[in-house]
Order: C-alpha cells, then structure tokens, then sequence
C-alpha cells in the first residue's frame, strides 16, 4: 500500500479508505519542482515514491469527474506541508510552509 513520502506526513492508502496519491511527475523539470517545495535534497526519486492529497491546494485539481475521480493539473505542485523542525546550531526552529511562490 502506498504511503505519503512528505517528511512528516504519515498518510497511506488502506482497504476501504480513499485517499489520492500522487506520483512524482516523469517531466525532470517538474519533477525537480516538486522535490524542491517538498524540501528534499539530493532526494533520488523512484516510481513508489508518492504525495498524498492533503499536499495540494484546491485550485491545483481539475474540475470534478463524471466518475467522481480526481486529477491534478498538468501544472500542480504540492504547497502543503506540516511543521517542519530544522537545527540550527544548539537551538531548533520551528516553522511551516503553506505556500511555495512558483517564479
């Protein structure tokens, strides 16, 4: 079963619970794009690696299906993330990133 590979995310598909997962995009420029705002580095991505639903915000999804499906925009990029704690020298800081600015 596949789970969310966001640091800090703990979300997976199981039997009788939906969520969406998304792989990383097989365009290396996009792909980069999504490893960058996911806040990985010198991540080596493979095909099981996935970004669970709650990672992107709703204008990032198309229109509703017929057959209730979701589908990301050609253009998504996950912008959603919990609190992440980095060291800095003998102290934490904590903070979180709610939006990635696409240049």
């Amino acid at each position: 079963m596949p789970s969310c590979s966001v640091p800090g995310c703990s979300n997976r598909t199981k039997k009788g619970r939906k969520i969406y997962m998304a792989s990383l995009p097989s365009d290396p420029e996009r792909k980069k794009l999504w490893i960058t705002s996911i806040g990985k580095i010198n991540w080596e991505s493979t095909k099981y690696l996935y970004v669970c639903e709650i990672h992107f915000e709703n204008e990032m999804w198309e229109k509703k299906r017929v057959d209730g499906k979701r589908k990301l925009k050609c253009n998504a990029v996950p912008t959603i993330f919990p609190a992440r704690s980095v060291r800095s020298g003998t102290c934490n800081i904590f903070y979180a990133i709610f939006v990635f600015q696409m240049s």
